[in-house]
């Protein structure tokens, strides 16, 4: 019995949080090779101009996980998230310091949009921070 156990969490010890910090990775060229998919179901599909992750370099170093140019003068700014629980409200100071970095050509308006495994948890939802809840089932319809 014991040694079932062990042999069943061999992986997970052996990988520990690198095997979590790849699935995030994963997840996240994923969702960058269907964003096609992604947008469609945000509801701008026809309205991509370019989509793109986004790194800047400068003193403030920060990564945007997707971002769309749309038509419209509109920049929609992705979160992806791979946990196994629904996304907490957490996860605004963090997307909040990142679209605050991000320069935003004159005339131009943002949205945000989290893309997760299972969506937002409740308090997260009732904040109305995000414009956007994309789920994995969502994504595979």
């Amino acid at each position: 019995m014991l040694g079932e156990s062990v042999s069943e969490r061999l992986f997970e010890t052996l990988t520990g949080d690198s095997f979590n910090q790849w699935l995030g990775f994963a997840f996240e060229r994923f969702c960058f090779k269907h964003a096609g998919i992604l947008a469609d179901r945000m509801g701008f599909k026809d309205e991509v101009l370019l989509v793109s992750p986004y790194f800047a370099k400068r003193d403030q170093k920060f990564q945007i996980d997707l971002l769309y140019l749309r038509a419209g003068k509109v920049i929609t700014v992705c979160e992806i998230k791979h946990l196994k629980e629904p996304v907490g409200k957490g996860i605004i100071s963090e997307m909040a310091r990142r679209c605050a970095l991000l320069e935003i050509p004159r005339g131009y308006s943002m949205e945000k949009a989290l893309v997760s495994l299972y969506g937002p948890d409740h308090a997260l939802r009732e904040s109305g921070y995000f414009n956007h809840y994309i789920t994995l089932e969502d994504i595979l319809g």
